[in-house]
């Protein structure tokens, strides 16, 4: 029978195994790195164009959409190669975000088991830089249709401009980090103006996600778990796509230019075989069999 200094050691090393295990059950997981997917769809907004240049998955044009706000006049405007989104917060609106932007929704369906990573490119942003207005351009995945709508369920990842400040965030996965004061300077330079990708990795086969702003040779970037869509469980998302939206500043417009959206997801995967999948989808077998 061990005496007393013995139990005591076998006490302290089961508490600390068992310490061990809760920090890495409290730690987020980490998602399957993007550079195991391979571009399945490609928006290059040729034109104005909302129709794909690839499309391995069938999910056809992009839909414009917005918050469905009386008086936010959301707008989409080809401009040089790229398209211009801009909204209006109403004056009497009271909650919510008032938004613009385009999504994928037809065909789109990523449940439980699924993995995808979604990016967007911004440039030239304009919009108020008042001490209290809050807007944000945001790549994002949710529930619903073209319609952005504040009910749905949604996490994403964005840039929020709050007066002459940056925040780089994640809806639905957890607080923001403020960014240096020279990528604010850099986004809106009046003379040369960076162009700035966000990325958005949703992986509901680990139940992680990253997300990543890359501006220049500046790359920011931190795991994070989305709640709202883990691995086992929870709802499809059906829409995903860029958007600009205003938080906080009422009667105000805001607008950025849009100048590709992609998405990438696996070529191949447990969740199905490729004859399983219609053609179009080229063997990119990223979401459950059709039935």
């Amino acid at each position: 029978m061990p005496n007393s200094a013995t139990a005591l050691r076998l006490n302290t090393a089961k508490l600390f195994a068992a310490s061990l295990f809760i920090l890495a059950c409290a730690t987020p997981a980490a998602a399957q790195g993007s550079d195991e997917l391979q571009l399945g769809y490609l928006v290059s907004f040729a034109n104005g164009s909302l129709e794909p240049s690839v499309d391995r998955v069938g999910f056809g044009a992009m839909q414009q959409g917005h918050s469905q706000d009386s008086g936010n006049f959301p707008s989409w405007t080809p401009t040089g190669g790229d398209l211009v989104l801009e909204v209006t917060r109403p004056a009497d609106l009271v909650g919510g975000v008032a938004s613009v932007g385009v999504f994928a929704t037809e065909e789109v369906n990523f449940g439980p088991g699924t993995i995808f990573e979604a990016r967007a490119t911004f440039f030239n942003p304009d919009g108020p830089r008042g001490s209290t207005d809050i807007w944000a351009f945001v790549v994002g995945a949710r529930t619903g249709d073209n319609d952005d709508l504040f009910t749905d369920t949604r996490v994403g990842v964005s840039l929020q401009v709050r007066g002459t400040s940056l925040r780089f965030n994640s809806p639905g996965g957890g607080p923001g980090t403020d960014l240096p004061p020279e990528v604010y300077n850099e986004i809106f330079s009046l003379t040369d103006p960076q162009p700035f990708t966000l990325e958005l990795l949703v992986d509901r086969i680990n139940g992680a996600g990253k997300v990543s702003i890359k501006v220049g040779d500046r790359v920011f970037s931190r795991n994070v778990t989305f709640a709202a869509f883990p691995a086992n469980s929870g709802p499809a998302i059906t829409a995903v796509g860029p958007s600009l939206g205003i938080v906080s500043a009422p009667g105000k417009t805001a607008s950025v230019h849009v100048r590709e959206f992609r998405m990438l997801m696996p070529s191949t995967s447990d969740i199905n075989d490729a004859d399983t999948c219609p053609e179009t989808w080229d063997g990119f077998n990223c979401r459950e069999a059709p039935e």
